[in-house]
């Protein structure tokens, strides 16, 4: 089959070592890619330039939309896609000018479109959180072609999936067709990850790492190699390369060491600790901006209006507490979270405090689409999501459409806790779930050796060789 895989960040060295992997199976391997970089890595590793498709910013300012606009519209139709949707998805192209989103999203398009027919791909492969990922998904689909995602399994344990869309909802069965065909080493292993899960190991993990980032060598290095070098020269042809203003005003990840020390007093004055015998709603903020966020719950993404709406929703004697993400600790600004601790009902809980404490505390866990109702899930609590990915599979998980629905929710009768069918579920997943990390080389240099390549294209090349027999599962209770 040929594969495209499509990247605009780190993770495309992991995809060129797969590439080639795939090609000593049979395969041809084509690759997408926003930056210079990756181009030249790719060529490095001996892909033909014609394999290689590069889209840059002066490429969609040169190239005439008018047609390629025309086809966008009926993608629109035939796909039922909004464009202005997948622009507002992309945290990159969303912070551009509205003019130029729009051209480099109908130039990326047609570009997609047709180097996919020129060489006749079946199968891409990305992070769905991009317009050109968005986009193949889309036009694969269109010509019955297929499209993977791959993450990695939100469970204490070195797995990853490969799910059929742009959200964590349904995985490529590559494993048990259903949680009624899991084997009996399935549900041992299941049973493990959700004993590691509740035995709190996660949040031992966590204090582990309370402390602020360190400001040394390596700190001046990532500063020096965003703002000097990709800030102020990669940008210029790269869409998904942060530029000086998005790195101090919106994606202010290179901050983070700094505002832990300078706003470390601001937060002992607005984090708070439970109150022992408050009855209370727990909530935890997404980190922000993520693909959890951004895809799959994009129309919560304003984090003051969703806590608004979750607080007005409910009754007396009941609080919301609300806790910052401890990983994204820094990036949101305290005038944000000032906001929030204002709203009435609202308490600003301690990013450290104990999630676990917290889930088996509440009378409901709240999450838009985060690893914390899944962690509620294991312990048998009642929880609530605001998204259609698979954590709602599980039995005490209530899907919710807004935010407002949280109080019917919590005066509903609790749902009933199956754990039987929960650790089915699990293991279902699991089944269908791949040894492994595709954690990008920057944060995982495990991701490139040898063993861990081969696993991934031992992945790729299984969902490949059961496309034709695969079908959407029938589970237990669909995310639907």
């Amino acid at each position: 089959m040929n594969l495209l895989f499509l990247s605009n960040w780190e993770r495309t060295e992991t995809w060129i070592a797969a590439g080639r992997e795939l090609e000593r199976r049979g395969h041809r391997a084509f690759f997408a890619v926003t930056r210079d970089e990756y181009r030249r890595k790719a060529l490095a590793a001996g892909f033909a330039a014609d394999r290689i498709l590069w889209l840059t910013r002066q490429g969609a300012r040169a190239a005439d939309i008018a047609a390629p606009l025309e086809d966008l519209a009926r993608l629109e139709a035939t796909a039922d896609i909004r464009v202005s949707d997948i622009i507002l998805m992309d945290r990159f192209l969303r912070s551009e000018r509205q003019d130029f989103a729009l051209r480099y999203a109908a130039y990326v398009h047609a570009e997609l479109k047709a180097f996919i027919d020129r060489h006749d791909i079946g199968l891409a492969i990305g992070q769905p959180d991009n317009v050109p990922d968005l986009l193949a998904e889309a036009l694969l689909r269109t010509r019955g072609g297929r499209y993977a995602a791959p993450f990695e399994f939100r469970m204490p344990t070195r797995r990853f999936m490969l799910w059929d869309s742009r959200i964590e909802a349904r995985p490529h069965i590559t494993g048990a067709p259903t949680p009624a065909d899991v084997t009996g080493a399935e549900l041992a292993e299941a049973r493990a990850i959700r004993d590691r899960v509740t035995s709190g190991a996660k949040m031992r993990q966590v204090e582990a790492r309370s402390g602020p980032p360190a400001i040394g060598a390596g700190f001046l290095k990532r500063l020096a190699r965003g703002f000097l070098h990709r800030a102020l020269i990669v940008s210029r042809h790269d869409v998904y390369m942060y530029t000086l203003r998005s790195a101090l005003f919106d994606l202010r990840y290179h901050m983070t060491p700094i505002n832990h020390r300078r706003l470390a007093r601001v937060w002992n004055r607005l984090f708070e600790q439970p109150r022992p015998g408050e009855r209370f709603v727990f909530y935890a903020l997404n980190y922000e901006p993520e693909h959890t966020l951004d895809v799959e719950a994009p129309h919560f993404v304003s984090t003051h209006e969703t806590v608004r709406n979750i607080a007005r929703s409910l009754p007396l004697g009941v609080r919301l507490y609300v806790k910052e993400h401890p990983t994204g600790l820094g990036l949101r600004g305290p005038a944000a979270l000032e906001r929030i601790k204002r709203l009435p009902g609202v308490r600003l809980i301690d990013p450290w405090v104990d999630s676990h404490a917290l889930i088996k505390a509440a009378e409901l866990t709240v999450s838009l689409s985060g690893t914390v109702s899944l962690e509620a899930a294991m312990y048998g609590r009642q929880t609530a999501i605001l998204s259609d990915i698979f954590i709602a599979g599980f039995s005490t998980c209530r899907r919710l459409n807004a935010p407002w629905e949280v109080g019917a929710a919590l005066a509903a009768p609790p749902l009933e806790h199956q754990p039987e069918a929960d650790l089915r579920y699990l293991a279902w997943l699991i089944s269908n779930s791949h040894p492994g990390t595709v954690i990008e080389p920057l944060v995982d240099p495990t991701s490139l050796d040898p063993e861990n390549v081969a696993r991934i294209a031992d992945a790729i090349g299984k969902m490949i060789d059961q496309a034709s027999a695969s079908s959407t599962p029938t589970t237990r209770r669909s995310p639907d």
